[in-house]
């Protein structure tokens, strides 16, 4: 995929200055279109006929999605551990007539669920997620207050209100299929780990989605926004360099740094960027770095993350780090091990579903009530910001108001939303055709290669105590141009 944002402004900005909100992201190269959020000098189109059934499935949804986003709210666990959390959507999409596979991926806490009617008919695809974030725990309240796990963690991204509206547009959906016998499938990936885990890069690789017409999600946002909001290509990579320990007093030189390996290996990459684009972005940390000074350490591990406007551009920077490591390791007649373990793609934008979203966000308007502005405003003034719209994502300000009325509209807002869309998009052959040519033509012919390789199974850092029974059913924030 390739982001365009010419004419919009980009998701580090936006997501600089967010609050919640309803944002469903149909990416597209018009242009940011806000909807609610300010007067837009533009005309409003005349809602899809869809809108108002996708209201109604969703308000006799209404129980489900609110149950979904508080119990995911009440329960919030970080990347990895969501089991809790995932088998919250997993119950109520059973109990909705979904067939649920868990483990999708080799990931204990991300599944699939598949719901079919008729012969044929495209497939439908939506993106709940559902982890939380440390240190972001909080009541809700409009005020630093301990939340249900203390502040250990919170949804300071909303991801309860995102994994909701998702899940609730799913069920939704499924009513007006069996109302009208549309044919089709209904997929709801259950998207484990998003902050920094990169699980839907795990899917991509596995072919989950090759069949997929199109795939729906959403994210609380300061606006109710869609458009060209970007986000950038990018590789988790971890570095492990293997030395040979020794007496870093009595003999020194018997041993081989691991840890000056390492050392040279960060100084390299601070020296690539004098020599990169404006779009780059490179970070790492010491995982690892030896135990005691008195001991030459014969191993060391880096976590690095790239990342840059398009995937091309990753690529290239990343074999340049890869020679940097290798460099580092002959300095210090050292090894490297250089393992790319994750790795995501820009976005593509989509003229076609931009505009489909914007109407059914013009026909979806939220009304806030007196009580819900008093809260949104002590909470701007307990942050010290100068208006709402300054309360950023990864915040204790959002995990408040996630957990009360002004989240709950939100996640019902963007089931109406979404479930309108999926309606559109299984019963207009048109509309699909359309969505495709404007894919096809921004793809070009370029292919797609997963940066996962094979031998890496499952993402780093799943606990073993959810890994033991996997067999029994089996980020970014820079703007570009095409």
């Amino acid at each position: 995929m390739a982001a365009n944002n010419k004419a919009g402004f980009d998701r580090r900005t936006f997501l600089a200055t967010s609050a919640v909100g309803v944002g469903v992201s149909s990416i597209g190269s018009v242009g940011s279109v806000l909807a609610q959020a300010a007067p837009v000098p533009t005309a409003v189109a005349a809602p899809p006929p869809s809108a108002a059934i996708a209201a109604t499935a969703v308000e006799s949804t209404r129980d489900v999605i609110l149950r979904i986003s508080r119990e995911v709210w009440m329960n919030a666990e970080g990347l990895f551990v969501e089991d809790k959390s995932s088998a919250i959507h997993v119950r109520e999409l059973k109990a909705a007539g979904f067939k649920v596979i868990t483990g999708t991926s080799n990931i204990p806490t991300a599944f699939l669920a598949e719901w079919s009617q008729g012969s044929g008919g495209p497939k439908i695809g939506f993106l709940p997620e559902y982890d939380a974030l440390p240190g972001l725990g909080n009541a809700a309240e409009p005020r630093k207050t301990p939340g249900p796990t203390g502040f250990e963690v919170g949804h300071g991204c909303g991801h309860n209100m995102l994994g909701a509206g998702c899940t609730g547009a799913a069920i939704a959906l499924k009513k007006m299929m069996e109302q009208d016998k549309s044919p089709g499938t209904i997929l709801v990936f259950g998207c484990a780990a998003e902050e920094g885990g990169a699980v839907k890069a795990y899917f991509a690789r596995d072919g989950l989605f090759d069949d997929v017409d199109a795939a729906l999600s959403w994210h609380p946002a300061p606006v109710a926004v869609t458009g060209s909001v970007s986000t950038a290509a990018n590789d988790g990579i971890r570095i492990k360099f293997f030395g040979r320990t020794a007496h870093a007093g009595v003999e020194p030189w018997q041993g081989r740094s691991a840890l000056k390996a390492a050392e040279l290996f960060g100084i390299g990459i601070q020296f690539m960027r004098e020599h990169v684009e404006p779009t780059v972005r490179m970070h790492y940390v010491y995982e690892e770095a030896g135990v005691s000074p008195n001991i030459v350490p014969d191993f060391a591990q880096m976590l690095l993350t790239i990342r840059d406007k398009n995937r091309q551009s990753v690529v290239k920077l990343t074999e340049w780090a890869k020679g940097i490591a290798e460099g580092a390791a002959q300095m210090t007649q050292t090894k490297a091990e250089f393992q790319v373990f994750t790795g995501v793609h820009q976005i593509l934008p989509n003229d076609t579903l931009i505009a489909l979203t914007h109407r059914h966000m013009q026909a979806t308007p939220i009304e806030w009530t007196e009580a819900e502005q008093t809260f949104a405003k002590t909470v701007q003034k307990e942050m010290k910001l100068p208006v709402p719209l300054g309360v950023a994502l990864h915040t204790w300000g959002v995990t408040a108001c996630g957990g009360m009325s002004i989240g709950d509209k939100a996640s019902i807002a963007s089931a109406k939303i979404m479930a309108g869309i999926g309606h559109d998009l299984m019963t207009n052959a048109d509309l699909r055709k359309a969505a495709k040519a404007d894919l096809v033509r921004r793809r070009g012919d370029y292919k797609y290669v997963s940066p996962i390789p094979p031998e890496i199974k499952q993402p780093p850092g799943i606990p073993d105590r959810l890994t033991k029974d996997i067999g029994d059913e089996i980020l970014s924030e820079v703007s570009s141009e095409t």
